[in-house]
């Protein structure tokens, strides 16, 4: 019961969180980019383009970031870039598609983020294909 509350960081067990973080969060994110991909033509025109590059490049960076970032993140390869490349994408969505949604809406875009940076610090953890192959 004493480790249950000790500051002790426990190797094992802080390989099985960032498990659970990567997995969560890939989980929740792919399933924001499947839907998108599924109706790619109907909605590719008249996607949000915030970035002023069109919108059917804007749901293509969307959807690298939601499937192929996410499934990276799922698995562990490349952790820290695919982390990169999903946080720019939450912070470009807080800045300029909802600035000024409450943070009711923006409470998972800052999830997503939160749970990206502290990725990009501590990496993805044994249980990962980036920890077999080190």
């Amino acid at each position: 019961m004493s480790r249950f509350f000790s500051g002790h960081l426990s190797t094992g067990w802080a390989n099985f969180g960032l498990l659970i973080l990567r997995v969560g969060t890939a989980l929740l994110l792919f399933t924001h980019g499947w839907p998108k991909l599924i109706h790619y033509t109907s909605i590719s025109r008249t996607f949000i383009n915030p970035l002023h590059i069109g919108s059917g490049i804007s749901l293509v960076l969307v959807l690298f970031s939601e499937l192929v970032c996410s499934f990276l993140l799922l698995i562990g390869l490349f952790t820290r870039l695919a982390a990169v490349v999903i946080a720019l994408e939450m912070v470009v969505i807080l800045i300029l598609v909802m600035p000024h949604a409450g943070i009711g809406k923006q409470e998972l875009v800052w999830f997503d983020l939160m749970v990206c940076i502290a990725l990009l610090f501590l990496g993805p953890g044994k249980l990962s294909v980036d920890g077999m192959i080190r």
